[in-house]
């Protein structure tokens, strides 16, 4: 059999494999009471677990077929905090993770084999070797970017949350009420912060929790403590009737002092960086007139 006839074999084994992964992981449905959980709001805070999820997308639906099988395995570490900051799915987060696995297991026999149709010949334990290391490493490679993307969006959320307190402060000063100057403060920004807020609100209302129950129950799952401490604030205005207005301020002062803080740190970590490559450069150019001097000595010696 000729490298050409091999290849070509090869190249139809891997698009059958990959027809029969996409006809393995075909739509499934949601269930009716996932549908209503997500109507009602009911359990929201175990949403974070459901394996719900928008079907339109091949990433979820591969993901939905997976999580019941990955749901007792240990090293599969789901980062359901994280996931909860950024709206995304477990089902889509598992998902992402197979498919980019699968990509990684399918790079190294793509290049062998056409390194082979090339005339270069090579021994079956590196691609082998090549697919398992790369599998393995792109399978946690979403497990870092949703950890980046979820820390990214805390400290938006926390900046967003000083001036969330601000309104909140100029409502309770003026004599609105407790729950009224918490929805009337988010109503006033348009970000995805306040919008977060505001659902987690009007879900209160519907439900007829007290809001800052509701919003406990989000600094939580987020893992907010920027927000639990808000919520500590509310509390003993809403249940016990306290002042709170001059804590609120301190509390959203204090919350831009640590922002700046953390910003200013950041500056200089950076600005440290930068001085890295400026000195490198100077050694070199200290290194090339060190050499050209001796090069003049030596050659002054001789003549």
């Amino acid at each position: 059999m000729s490298i050409t006839t091999q290849a070509a074999l090869l190249g139809l084994i891997l698009c059958l494999g990959l027809i029969c992964l996409v006809l393995r992981f075909a739509p499934a449905r949601a269930s009716l009471k996932e549908a209503m959980t997500h109507l009602t709001g009911e359990g929201a805070h175990l949403q974070i677990n459901t394996p719900t999820t928008d079907y339109s997308d091949f990433r979820s639906r591969v993901g939905t077929r997976l999580y019941p099988h990955t749901i007792d395995i240990d090293w599969i570490k789901i980062p359901t905090t994280d996931l909860a900051v950024l709206r995304m799915s477990v089902p889509r987060f598992l998902g992402e993770k197979a498919l980019t696995a699968l990509i990684g297991l399918a790079l190294p026999p793509i290049a062998h084999t056409l390194l082979i149709t090339a005339g270069i010949n090579l021994p079956w334990s590196l691609p082998v070797i090549g697919s398992l290391a790369l599998a393995a490493a792109l399978f946690f490679a979403p497990d870092l970017e949703i950890k980046n993307k979820a820390n990214a969006a805390r400290e938006e959320f926390a900046r967003s949350l000083g001036a969330y307190i601000e309104f909140v402060v100029l409502n309770r000063t003026g004599g609105v009420g407790a729950v009224q100057s918490l929805e009337r403060a988010a109503a006033v920004g348009d970000s995805w912060v306040f919008r977060r807020i505001d659902e987690e609100l009007q879900k209160a209302q519907r439900t007829g929790r007290a809001p800052w129950g509701q919003l406990e129950r989000l600094a939580t799952d987020l893992n907010l403590p920027d927000l639990a401490d808000l919520v500590d604030i509310m509390t003993l205005t809403g249940e016990h009737g306290a002042s709170v207005s001059e804590t609120l301020s301190a509390n959203a002062s204090s919350l831009r002092n640590a922002i700046l803080s953390k910003e200013l740190g950041k500056a200089g970590s950076a600005t440290e960086k930068l001085h890295a490559p400026l000195a490198t450069l100077g050694i070199i150019f200290m290194a090339l007139l060190t050499v050209a001097a001796i090069g003049n000595i030596f050659l002054a010696g001789g003549v």
